[in-house]
């Protein structure tokens, strides 16, 4: 996979994640996302 869109997915992701978040208080999705991500940054 090309990690440019790779990349592109995660900050679209988490910017959608911030968006949820500021409706919904909770924070386990968000965090879970932000695992896997820095999962997918390691693993590259």
């Amino acid at each position: 996979m090309n990690t440019a869109v790779l990349q592109g997915t995660l900050v679209a992701t988490s910017h959608g994640i911030r968006r949820i978040n500021r409706h919904n208080r909770s924070n386990r999705l968000a965090y879970s996302t932000l695992r896997l991500g820095r999962y997918l940054r390691v693993k590259k």
